[in-house]
């Protein structure tokens, strides 16, 4: 298709996914690089150009190309997303944060943050961070027990910040809440 039309975007998209699923990175790159000379802030062409970057192991590329277009696309959820998960694969949970607590207040009912948030947090070694954002995760896969146990750990951890423990503390009461009208 790409020999009758080579403007066709759908049909060249569709073979830098088939050149990654064969693993030939640099051909997928090329191919990418011909969509994105011709549309540079298309987040779908530069998720893709991140996307062939995170399957050749190169996390440290991926992140710069996110970085760049977070710069033009600064409230792309896509772009925050995907930059988070290539800071975190670059060993850079503490960047990945930089991304992900906001999308956390603005998306609190993704599980994509969440998940997200998790594998951020155990990179940094933050078991309080880690016991919540498993908790709002579990929470939001319809398992409130798990969560009500993850926030109750976090509680012990969090015992001597008052503050902290107070908003752990109203957010059980919050799920607790929410089991009983469900029970009902």
């Amino acid at each position: 298709q790409l020999n009758d039309n080579p403007n066709n975007q759908p049909a060249r998209l569709s073979l830098v996914v088939a050149l990654m699923d064969k693993e030939d990175f640099s051909a997928a790159r090329a191919e990418i690089a011909v969509l994105l000379a011709k549309y540079p802030q298309r987040v779908d062409y530069i998720i893709a150009s991140a996307d062939i970057d995170l399957a050749d192991n190169k996390p440290a590329l991926a992140l710069k190309t996110l970085q760049e277009a977070l710069l033009l696309n600064p409230d792309s959820v896509s772009l925050s997303l995907y930059a988070a998960r290539a800071a975190t694969l670059n060993q850079q949970g503490k960047q990945s944060l930089v991304w992900l607590e906001p999308l956390s207040h603005s998306r609190p009912e993704d599980p994509i943050v969440w998940q997200a948030l998790i594998e951020a947090y155990q990179q940094l070694k933050d078991g309080l961070g880690i016991l919540r954002a498993r908790a709002e995760y579990a929470f939001l896969l319809g398992e409130a027990a798990k969560a009500l146990k993850d926030l109750e750990q976090a509680s012990v951890l969090a015992k001597t910040n008052y503050p902290l423990l107070a908003k752990i503390e109203q957010r059980r009461a919050d799920i607790q809440e929410i089991m009983a009208i469900e029970k009902n």
